[in-house]
Formats: C-alpha cells, sequence, structure tokens
C-alpha cells in the first residue's frame, strides 16, 4: 500500500494540573548516603592524609604561583580557585549557597558526575575559615565529636588550580583556535572580588590587543577566542590572568579527507530549476564548488568565515556534502538527466583545507546571519573536533553554544559523530574497539538539541558482490566500525537513563572492504562498498569512500523533504519524525561484548525509513502533539482508538504504538548532571480521573488524605503501558530531551479500558539545580510529540482504514492545512 497520506495534528483537549503531585519513595539514592558522613576510620584517615598534601601543596602552589607573574604586565589584581574531590556527587541545590556562604566559595563547573567542582574565591575572609577548618579536621582527635564545620567532612581532597592545570587542554599548534574560559563571579559576589574581577578582565582585553593576535569575546560561552596564538602566549595568560580558569585549544578536520585537483565541467547529469518553496539547508564545511551541477541551487556565496568565496572549494568535502543534502538518495547507482533537488544550498565556508582553525563565535554568527537574512532553518555539520571527547567529559562550549542557537532560532543542525579512523591500520578486532576511549564521538556531535548521526555500512545500493578477493567487512544492517560511540559511560551514573545517549539515528554512509592484496588482506575505503557521492576531481564525476559525513547530509535531505511537506512544524518536531520513523538496529550479534546502553550509544533509535518519515498509510499512521508547557505542572490529552480493532481477528499485539518526545532546552554548562536542566516526559495512563483527593477523619481524630488518578495517585492503579518515558524522581541523574519509547496494545486491553487511554506530559526543573540557577531558565518550554500507530495485522484481513477511523472518533486535521499558532483553547485548565 503506498505512503501517500499526509501526518496529522492531535487537537484533542487537554487537561492540566498546576501541581505536580508524586507519591514519596524515600531518600534511598537520593541524596548521598548519611553513612558516609558517619565516622569511618578508613576514611577518616584517607582524608587526613589528603588534606595534610593538599594544605602543603596550596601553600607551595599559591607561592609559585605569585613568583612566576610578569611584573611588566602590571595585572592589577589576583583571583585564587580551588578544585574540590567530594566523597560522593555534590548536591548543589542543596549545598551550593551553603558553601558559597560558609567557604566564600563561587561555583565556576562541576565535572566527574558532581563530584568535582572548580570554585573561585570570592570572600578571602571566608575562604581563610575553610582552611582553619581543614586543619582542625587534620588536628582533631575524635571525629565522633568534631571540632570542625561539619561540610569538611564531606570533601575527600582539593588542589590549588595552578598554571598547569589551567592549561592541561592546550596543544600547542598555531593552527588551531584557543578558548579562555572564564571564572565565575556572579552580581551577588562581594564587592571586592567583582572589582578585583571586572580589573584582570580590562588587563587580559589590553594584553591580547596589544600582542597581535585575533582574539573576540563570546558572551553565549563566556570565553575569548584566539586565532594564531603562539605556546608563550598561552602560558604567559595562564600564569598571569587569574579570571582565566580553563584554556583549550580544538583542532578542526573533515570528516572524510581526501585531495583534489581543478574543478571541472561535463557532469553526466544536471540539476532542474529549483522550486520557489525548496528549503534551504546551510552546510557548514569547505565551501560549495559552483562548478558542478549543484550551482543551481548556491543561494549566496558570501558566507565563510575568512571572507573567501564560499561557492569556491578546494578540497571538494563540503560539495559532496551539499550534493548529498540536496538530492538524498538520487545521487546512489547511474546518475543521468535531470535531477529535481529536495533543497537548495547556503554553503557556509568555515575551512579551506582538510585542516584549520574554526571560532565558535564565527560560526554561530554565519548561522544567526542565514537564518535571519535567508530563512534556514536546517544545517549540516561535518566539520569537527579532530580528537574525540574523553571517557565521561562535560559537554563542551561548542555543543553548548549550537545548543543555545538551535534553541532560540528554532533551527536544527544535522552533526556527523566523527570518524574513527585507526581501525583500518591497526590490529583492533570488531566489535571490541567500541570500548576504547579513542571511538568517542568528536565535539560538537554531544550537542542535545541538535541531531546527531552515525553511519551503517549500507551505500545504498544492493549489496556488494563477495568474492575471495573482496567482500564487505561488516553486514550493511550493522554499524560502521569507524562510526564512533556516546562517550559517558552509563556505567558510572549513580541513577541511569536509558533515554540519555547519542547519536540519535544511523545512516547509510558507506563499508570498508576487505580486500586480498599480495601482502595480506587489507580494508579499503574506496572499493565497491563504499558510497558513491560527486566529486570535484577532473574527469572523474563520481568517486567511492565512506564516512559519517555522507550520512549526515543524507538524514539533512529527510528534514529538508519533512519541512517543504509541513512547513509550519517546528524543528524539534521535524526531529521527533526522523527519530521517530527510524527501525531499531539488531546488535544482538555483539551482546557478548557491548551491554544494552553501551548498544545505544553506538546505534542510537536506528535507522530512519524515509517513506514512514514523511507520510502515513491507512494501516500506520503518525500523529503530531505540538504545544507548551509550564514547568511545575502536568497535562493529559485523552485519545480514542476506533471500536471496529475490537474485533480484529487476534489478540495480542493488536496494535503498535511508537512515541517520541523532543523538545529544546536553555543548556546549563557548568553542572555535568543537569546540563538539561528540565525534565519533560510523557506516559501512557488509563483514562482516569486527572487528580482526586479523599480526607477522611481517623479514629484518633487524625485526617488522612489519599490521591486519585493520574497525578498523585498510586501508579498501579493508573498505568496503561510502561508508565513514564523517563523518570527524574531522584537527584543525581542526567535528563534527555529526546525520548522514545515503544509497545504493542492487546485487543483485551483496548475492549476493558473502552478503547481510550491518555497520554500525560509533565515538567519541572532538575532537582540538582540550585533556585539560583532555576531562576534564570525559561518556565515554559515547547514540546514535540510524535505518535505512530500501526495495525499489525496482514493486509489482506485489514478491511477498514485506521487512518480514517482514527480521525472520526478524535479531533485531528491533516498536517499542512492549517496553522499551528492559530489553534484556539484547547484546554481545561484543573485549579491545584
Amino acid at each position: 500500500m503506498p505512503r501517500e497520506l499526509p501526518h496529522l495534528l492531535l487537537l484533542n483537549p487537554h487537561e492540566r494540573a498546576n501541581k505536580i503531585k508524586k507519591a514519596l519513595r524515600g531518600k534511598k539514592t537520593d541524596e548521598p548516603s548519611s553513612s558516609e558522613l558517619e565516622v569511618n576510620a578508613e576514611l577518616i584517615q584517607q582524608q587526613t592524609t589528603s588534606f595534610r598534601v593538599g594544605l602543603a601543596s596550596f601553600v607551595s602552589e599559591f607561592r609559585r604561583r605569585q613568583a612566576e607573574r610578569e611584573p611588566s604586565l602590571r595585572v592589577p589584581a589576583t583571583l585564587t580557585s580551588i578544585e574540590i574531590e567530594f566523597i560522593d556527587w555534590f548536591d548543589a541545590a542543596k549545598w551550593e549557597a551553603v558553601y558559597y556562604g560558609t567557604f566564600g566559595l563561587r561555583l565556576n563547573k562541576y565535572s566527574d558526575y558532581n563530584t568535582r567542582g572548580l570554585f573561585t574565591v570570592v570572600d578571602r575572609a571566608k575562604f581563610t575559615f575553610f582552611l582553619e577548618e581543614v586543619r582542625a579536621f587534620i588536628a582533631c582527635q575524635n571525629h565522633s565529636s568534631p571540632s570542625y564545620h561539619k561540610l569538611v567532612k564531606y570533601i575527600r581532597s582539593f588542589q590549588f588550580h595552578s598554571a598547569e592545570r589551567i592549561n592541561s587542554r592546550f596543544r600547542p599548534d598555531e593552527r588551531d583556535t584557543v578558548y579562555l574560559s572564564l571564572v565565575t563571579v556572579s552580581e551577588e559576589s562581594s564587592g571586592e572580588a567583582r572589582d578585583r574581577y571586572e580589573a584582570i578582565n580590562t588587563s587580559l582585553e589590553e594584553f591580547l590587543g596589544s600582542s597581535g593576535v585575533d582574539f573576540s569575546f563570546n558572551p553565549f560561552t563566556n570565553a575569548y577566542e584566539i586565532k594564531g596564538a603562539t605556546n608563550a602566549l598561552v602560558n604567559t595568560i595562564s600564569r598571569n590572568f587569574d579570571v582565566v580558569h580553563t584554556i583549550n585549544s580544538s583542532s578542526f578536520g573533515l570528516i572524510r579527507e581526501s585531495q583534489f585537483g581543478l574543478p571541472t565541467r561535463g557532469f553526466p547529469f544536471s540539476i532542474a530549476t529549483p522550486a520557489d518553496d525548496l528549503p534551504i539547508i546551510g552546510v557548514i564545511d569547505t565551501g560549495v564548488s559552483r562548478h558542478t551541477p549543484l550551482a543551481p541551487l548556491i543561494v549566496s556565496e558570501d558566507y565563510s568565515t575568512d571572507g573567501t568565496n564560499a561557492a569556491h572549494d578546494a578540497d571538494g568535502h563540503g560539495t559532496s556534502v551539499a550534493a548529498f543534502a540536496a538530492l538524498g538518495h538520487q545521487l546512489a547507482g547511474v546518475v543521468t538527466g535531470t535531477l529535481e533537488a529536495d533543497a537548495r544550498i547556503l554553503p557556509i565556508k568555515v575551512l579551506n583545507g582538510n585542516h584549520g582553525y574554526i571560532s565558535h563565535q564565527d560560526v554561530g554568527s554565519l548561522i544567526i546571519r542565514a537564518r535571519e537574512t535567508h530563512g534556514v532553518r536546517i544545517f549540516v555539520l561535518a566539520v569537527g573536533y579532530a580528537n574525540p571527547l574523553r571517557n565521561d567529559e562535560s559537554h563542551s562550549d561548542y555543543a553548548f553554544y549550537l545548543d543555545q542557537l538551535a534553541q532560540e532560532l528554532d533551527v536544527l543542525i544535522v552533526i556527523a559523530t566523527g570518524n574513527y579512523k585507526q581501525f583500518a591500520i591497526e590490529t583492533s578486532t570488531c566489535p571490541d574497539h567500541y570500548l576504547s576511549e579513542d571511538t568517542n564521538l568528536c565535539s560538537p556531535a554531544e550537542s542535545m538539541n541538535n541531531l546527531t548521526v552515525g553511519s551503517i555500512g549500507s551505500n545504498l545500493e544492493d549489496d556488494a558482490p563477495i568474492t575471495q578477493d573482496s567482500f564487505p567487512f561488516t553486514d550493511s544492517t550493522l554499524p560502521t566500525v569507524y562510526s564512533r560511540k556516546f562517550h559517558l559511560d552509563s556505567n558510572r551514573w549513580k541513577m541511569k537513563n536509558k533515554q540519555f545517549f547519542k547519536p540519535d539515528v544511523l545512516y547509510p554512509g558507506g563499508n570498508y572492504s576487505q580486500v586480498r592484496r599480495p601482502m595480506g588482506p587489507q580494508l579499503d575505503d574506496a572499493a565497491a562498498t563504499g558510497i558513491q557521492y560527486l566529486s570535484i576531481e577532473p574527469g572523474k564525476f563520481f568517486e567511492r569512500g565512506m564516512g559519517t559525513s555522507y550520512s549526515a547530509p543524507l538524514v539533512a535531505n529527510i528534514a529538508a523533504k519533512l519541512l517543504r511537506r509541513y512547513p509550519a512544524l517546528r524543528l524539534q518536531s521535524i526531529k521527533a519524525l526522523i527519530v521517530n520513523g527510524a527501525e531499531r538496529v539488531n546488535m544482538d550479534s555483539y551482546k557478548h561484548i557491548l551491554q544494552t546502553h553501551q548498544q545505544r550509544g553506538i546505534a542510537g533509535n536506528g535507522v530512519p525509513v524515509p517513506e514512514r518519515c514523511l507520510s502515513s498509510d491507512h494501516s500506520e499512521i503518525t500523529v503530531v502533539v505540538e504545544d507548551t508547557i509550564t514547568v511545575g505542572t502536568l497535562e493529559t490529552i485523552e485519545v480514542t482508538i476506533p471500536a471496529y480493532l475490537n474485533d480484529a481477528h487476534k489478540n495480542d499485539a493488536l496494535l503498535e504504538v511508537t512515541a517520541t518526545l523532543c523538545f529544546a532546552i536553555v543548556p546549563v554548562s557548568n553542572y555535568s548532571l543537569a546540563y538539561c536542566p528540565v525534565h519533560l516526559a510523557f506516559g501512557f495512563f488509563r483514562a482516569l480521573i486527572l487528580e482526586e483527593e479523599v480526607r477522611t477523619v481517623q479514629p484518633d481524630g487524625r485526617v488522612k488524605t489519599e490521591r486519585f488518578g493520574i497525578n498523585g495517585g498510586k501508579a498501579k492503579s493508573f498505568t496503561f503501558k510502561g508508565g513514564w518515558s523517563q523518570d527524574a524522581y531522584y537527584k543525581p541523574k542526567p535528563l534527555s530531551n529526546t525520548q522514545k519509547v515503544s509497545f504493542y496494545i492487546s485487543r483485551e486491553n483496548l475492549r476493558r479500558e473502552n478503547n481510550k487511554f491518555k497520554i500525560a506530559i509533565e515538567c519541572h526543573f532538575h532537582k540538582l539545580l540550585p533556585k539560583a540557577v532555576t531562576d534564570l531558565l525559561p518556565t515554559e518550554y515547547k514540546y514535540s510529540l510524535v505518535l505512530r500507530f500501526r495495525e499489525n495485522v496482514p493486509v489482506a484481513k485489514q478491511n477498514q482504514s485506521l487512518y480514517d477511523e482514527l480521525q472520526l472518533c478524535n479531533n485531528l486535521e491533516a498536517l499542512g492545512t492549517l496553522d499551528l499558532d492559530a489553534e484556539g483553547d484547547l484546554e481545561l485548565v484543573i485549579e491545584s
């Protein structure tokens, strides 16, 4: 049955409760155990030793820093920063303000799942008290009756934030961009600390201005970006300017590297004059050559970070990426004649070769300009950091910046995970190599508001022939050995979240061939299993290769088709439709090596099926909910399932439901566990009352309150299928803004519930965040919920249209036929 029906928008009424009510579960793992604060002889001994070393080191490092300062720079003030390791995860919501008020420490950033914190001293007198209490801990003879402040008990170790620590991530390559991240001295800090901060910062700007380097300040990331900095310059900054807490450098490289000659004409295909309603995809890469059939699709040639022509591509990488973004699957196999493009192209040139430095701010400025000037809402980014993220490393400033842009501009950046190129030259075996830190994804692929894409081994064509001399290295349905994985280790999480992983999806990107050569078997990335891409090399027109840089634009092509078909949708809805339409990748053959969550961190949500993403049919219907929810509230939507299914010939697994939630966050960069600062989740529940309280007077005169309904009642009384998509009851849990669940509904279940269920959506801030942080965050969040209903009955036995019948018993409208901002008031508010 052809897929030709438009997706539907659900307009059923909403009910809302203005306060979320949850049954208490006890502290359990929600808060650090009190036993850790009780007397533990072994721990006390470890802390005593650590504190002695820490104090001695702190004093010597402080004196060394003072001695190494350069008086000729005339930096007018100093600040001190300290790194603290805690016994367990640090409850910032409860204790951060206490540490500031007691010890004069202002947070810069948490890391290592909130077990470490970098703080700046903003009150010297209070910090002197901290050092005195550490000495009192060391001198204490009876820790059952301590003579020191109880807060010290929760500290494992501390260290002076020296120049070496400030500069630990810098790599001395003058081609790289250098980032100077600044300490946090907020408005509520003491006036003296604020004055010292401003004086040092002004001095730093003057120093940079006189050093002859190109620099700018990025307010989004609170960091200076410097181009062309020498090792000596960076060392001078790290030793003299105390407003800098971390110095980082980033080597950017193409996801696929190759060299080309001069461009030529004479390609075997051409592109039809593009229609005016074609979406525009911004290709952030090496430019897009006008000397190719893509020329009619190029919207502008003046988007580049260095002022060069963006329609000149000396490398060819950006041109091949743009071709996949604009033409998608049409580039597979024999390509001749006139092709109809799916998108126009805005080349955004950020590199001139296969390696160089990139300013986060320059990239962001071009994205903002593209959105404002040309209305570009979809971008593809296949230029990332050359080095992978370390295990459990916090989100990079680059990902943080792109997340902010996606939220503010309602854009979607489709990002390649990066390629693990070493597999072809090392003796690693598959899938063991996935366990290595070297296979972690490359920043900014950890971005949460955007769409991260890895690769499977398909090349969009029939499987390559298997011979004695050449055969595909892995199955075309499995993740490729070069596709990178999620860098966070779920085994280290205090509370696991099965919805928290990257990449989001995989897509064909070509595969290695194992080829027999005279010197022995070798892997070939340009054999028949490689994917065919548009080349600018004279006379070739097409070449074969592989890379996630080809997978990402192919997914961007699907996004462009969706945007053209449903132009009123938010970009988070486009993301949700792609994730929802993805088919799970079966990695059972690897389960002896990789745990379930490790598999998700490689395969994501699977491989999008384009037809499913784009259209519905009579037996498989996709329904979209776009709405806004207020923090601290819970909403429900009642959905009715057609009654004809009650007479279906089968009982079990009659109706398959797949649901995906996506929403954009304002990220919080200095809280590693709460980078996603808001919990928004959904669940499928029985069609019961939203909430009810019954109070009864007990024989002893006390009043007993019992709660019923979805909001506050006992879960077993209202759960329809599976419970909530994500649970945020306990604090030390990372949250996800992309969630997908799938389940089956039996005929018997439908009959028992009278063909009705309720979808509930709840929203609240991450419980780890202090009020001072949540006060700065939005209190309303737009969300996109995509529901896919599939009648799991053989076509021959389907005698009615689920698509038609679902509309008859619900308020549904075909997408593309109405203004999503003019739906009217559909809410019933329950005050509570």
